[in-house]
């Protein structure tokens, strides 16, 4: 099978760049990375009048694929783009960048537009301050749309980049403006039944397709672990010697791990710049998650309690209220009169002897003086 990824190509004509963009645009999935794509193209226009570029893409990232549409687009040579099966997404705009008279479709490609999509992880403003700046990039996009179909942007945005895909044979893109030449040449190297496959089963497809020597494959995942690990795959002795400590437990059955051999490993890899990663034991997980079981149910009892409480405050407050109003309500009402002095057998009794209304107390000695004095 013929490699996939983007390649500059032998060409059977004088002063004629050749060029293919097969698979996923972006470093992750291939390697159609728009610094080699501008490299490349740059050195074929200093030697050719005409440059063809060839593709059969389901798409991809959108900072890798902007770049060569705009390369395309101010060249001074004369740039056209083939259609040789598929054109989604990002590969449909490299597709239409070329000017006027200059996109070719084969005969069964397909060609697809739709709404910048991605990935996001956040709370409610996140989500919402992600969704503006996607409509932004559809603005961008359908500009590029417009200046190729003579649409202005609202009717691109309403027909092509209103969240669904659009699917085009090569006459429909002839009609909708998109393209300008039909290729008699048949589509190529794309999955049999692509018009019911998803764009992530697409690009899955390519992935799995595309065969390269296995060194070449080395090479290339070493490249993109080098900002992690910074060293290069193919050095045998990598995790021998830069992480021995790992490699050792490698060599173990998971039982038989300690935690302190664990700890080692782990501190072997913060030593060699690895950093957000740690090696646990399963026990130590199941601790860990014992643990936040009892803190989530001593504050779900906390939280019994605090509301409790509330609701005893809250009725004491009714309580002392009430009484507040009562005591208002008192201090507007007169005084009651005063009752007469009840006479019972503790009460001193009146002998007579003193004038009526007397309340004076003698002694018998008192008397026995008053006595000798009426004398």
């Amino acid at each position: 099978m013929k490699q996939r990824y983007f390649a500059v190509l032998n060409s059977q004509s004088p002063n004629v760049g050749e060029m293919r963009i097969y698979g996923v645009i972006g470093s992750y999935w291939d390697d159609n990375t728009a610094n080699d794509f501008v490299r490349s193209f740059k050195n074929l226009e200093k030697t050719c009048d005409r440059i063809n570029v060839h593709i059969n893409s389901p798409g991809g990232s959108v900072h890798e694929g902007l770049p060569i549409c705009n390369l395309i687009k101010a060249s001074t040579k004369e740039v056209h783009t083939y259609v040789d099966g598929i054109a989604y997404s990002m590969g449909a705009m490299i597709a239409i960048s070329a000017k006027k008279g200059r996109v070719h479709m084969a005969k069964g490609s397909l060609l697809m537009l739709h709404s910048v999509s991605t990935l996001v992880y956040g709370n409610a403003l996140d989500l919402r301050t992600e969704a503006d700046v996607l409509d932004t990039y559809d603005d961008v996009l359908g500009d590029l749309i417009s200046a190729r179909t003579g649409e202005s942007l609202e009717n691109v945005k309403a027909e092509y980049l209103n969240h669904q895909d659009h699917f085009f044979s090569p006459k429909q893109a002839l009609n909708e403006g998109l393209i300008d030449v039909i290729e008699n040449y048949e589509a190529t190297e794309t999955p049999d039944n692509v018009r019911n496959m998803s764009v992530g089963q697409i690009a899955a497809w390519y992935d799995q397709n595309a065969q390269e020597p296995s060194d070449e494959l080395v090479n290339k995942l070493a490249n993109r672990l080098k900002p992690v690990l910074n060293q290069n795959l193919n050095n045998e002795s990598m995790f021998g010697n830069k992480f021995s400590k790992m490699s050792a437990l490698a060599k173990k059955a998971a039982g038989s791990i300690t935690a302190q051999e664990l700890e080692e490993a782990n501190a072997q890899m913060v030593e060699n710049g690895i950093e957000g990663v740690t090696m646990v034991l399963d026990s130590e997980l199941e601790t860990v998650q014992n643990e936040n079981t009892s803190l989530k149910t001593d504050k779900e009892n906390l939280l019994k309690d605090k509301k409790a409480f509330e609701t005893s405050i809250s009725e004491k407050d009714s309580e002392i209220k009430k009484l507040s109003d009562e005591i208002a309500a008192l201090k507007g009402k007169p005084a009651a009169e005063a009752g007469k002095p009840s006479t019972d057998k503790d009460d001193v009794v009146n002998t007579g002897e003193q004038e009526s209304g007397d309340e004076e107390f003698m002694t018998s000695v008192d008397r026995k003086a008053q006595q000798m004095n009426a004398k």
